[in-house]
């Protein structure tokens, strides 16, 4: 077939699914994939992504465009982990990573101030939940 590499793998996978299932013996090819370059949005696609969003998801996503953080890392951050004061944010990090402060814009902190007054949230308290 012409067709790429990446493409006849999943038809292979897929065919090696059917033939254990109908117990049929055959030697799966390898297929390696190529290598490609991720397109990255613009800025401009990544605010209408999040101005269109609902508000809670809104907030995580501002929150990772803003400081960076995996979402892992946006689901482990307690309300302890935020300076409303100073307007940052001190995230514990899920792949052991260095400590850091990463600031945050006053809108954001905003949001996330009125999250907090809201939902009447423990400084235990995951701050993105709900």
């Amino acid at each position: 077939m012409s067709v790429s590499d990446s493409h006849k793998k999943n038809l292979i996978i897929a065919y090696n699914r059917f033939s254990k299932f109908s117990e049929i013996q055959w030697n799966m090819p390898r297929y390696t994939q190529d290598a490609k370059n991720i397109a990255l949005p613009t800025n401009n696609k990544l605010s209408m992504l999040i101005a269109n969003a609902p508000k809670t998801l809104r907030t995580k996503l501002q929150m990772s465009k803003e400081t960076g953080l995996r979402p892992v890392d946006l689901c482990r951050l307690k309300v302890k982990n935020i300076d409303l004061e100073h307007k940052t944010v001190n995230p514990t990090t899920a792949k052991g990573g260095n400590p850091r402060t990463i600031p945050m814009s006053a809108n954001l902190t905003a949001k996330i101030q009125e999250r907090i007054l809201v939902n009447n949230l423990t400084p235990t308290t995951n701050c993105l939940e709900m």
